[in-house]
């Protein structure tokens, strides 16, 4: 049997029970644990002495991060966010306003501009913080995207920002634990409530 096969099919159904228990949350306890997860962000030493914010446009009742990023320009920081660009591409684009951004594929808000793009020549990894979403978390940060492998590759890429990264989610998307494959790569730290 294919140790990886059997991997990603308990990856699925993981997937699909955290999914539904995100999509269950009532909106006023959602409402209260964006409100306590950014709070937790926010005074994150790691957040506090980055300069360079990359961070996830939230969607399908992932954890709200409009809110984050509205408080980074306020303070000054520079906000990236993702655009898919081909077959598990992704990269960080700088914005500094949300009307920045417009439904992209399925959906998901991306950044219209694409002028500055995240590259280690002119930005700092070390001067950065990696703000991550998932779908499902073991109790060692170890995580579970949505498939594509999108944050696994980009840390690859950027192997400074693994001890730079914070994955967000809602208590209800953390398990004892969750499988991993090799490639599978854990944020350094995650917030949930």
């Amino acid at each position: 049997m294919d140790i990886n096969k059997g991997t990603e099919s308990e990856k699925n159904l993981i997937r699909k029970q955290a999914l539904k228990n995100r999509e269950e949350l009532d909106g006023i306890k959602r409402r209260e644990a964006d409100i306590n997860i950014a709070d937790k962000l926010l005074m994150n030493p790691l957040y506090s002495e980055s300069h360079n914010i990359l961070i996830y446009v939230s969607c399908n009742n992932e954890v709200d991060t409009l809110d984050i990023m509205e408080e980074s320009f306020k303070k000054r920081k520079k906000v990236f966010v993702p655009k898919g660009e081909g077959k598990g591409i992704m990269n960080f684009y700088k914005i500094t306003a949300l009307d920045q951004l417009s439904d992209g594929k399925f959906g998901i808000p991306e950044p219209v501009f694409l002028a500055d793009k995240f590259e280690r020549t002119r930005f700092n990894p070390s001067d950065s913080l990696l703000v991550m979403p998932g779908v499902a978390f073991g109790k060692d940060n170890s995580r579970i995207g949505y498939g594509g492998g999108f944050y696994d590759r980009f840390l690859l890429n950027y192997p400074e920002l693994k001890s730079r990264s914070i994955a967000l989610c809602y208590d209800c998307q953390i398990f004892d634990k969750v499988p991993q494959v090799v490639y599978d790569i854990k944020p350094y730290k995650v917030i949930h409530f």
